[in-house]
């Protein structure tokens, strides 16, 4: 498995290099938040909503650790764009 930046340089995927969330769907209640942790080496943070009604992501762009606030019930996936890497985080607000 080859992971391919936004750069176009590519290198092995090796758990230590490979940016990933420690959960892929998280279940939160309305007007509380869950936290979801990035592995690997996250430099830059960027957060690419797909339903902001629902869910939203409240920490900082600089952070390790994702922290998601449910707005509202149903249901929603968010994406952030980690060093260039777009990772999926399916969220369901009770």
């Amino acid at each position: 498995f080859m992971l391919v930046h936004h750069d176009g340089s590519c290198h092995p995927c090796v758990s230590h290099l490979c940016e990933k969330l420690s959960k892929k769907t998280v279940t939160v209640k309305k007007n509380k938040t869950v936290s979801v942790k990035i592995t690997g080496k996250a430099k830059a943070v960027k957060n690419v909503y797909t339903n902001t009604k629902i869910a939203k992501i409240t920490s900082k762009n600089t952070a390790a650790t994702l922290k998601i606030k449910g707005l509202k019930k149903g249901s929603t996936t968010l994406k952030v764009k980690v060093n260039g890497v777009v990772l999926k985080l399916k969220v369901k607000v009770k």
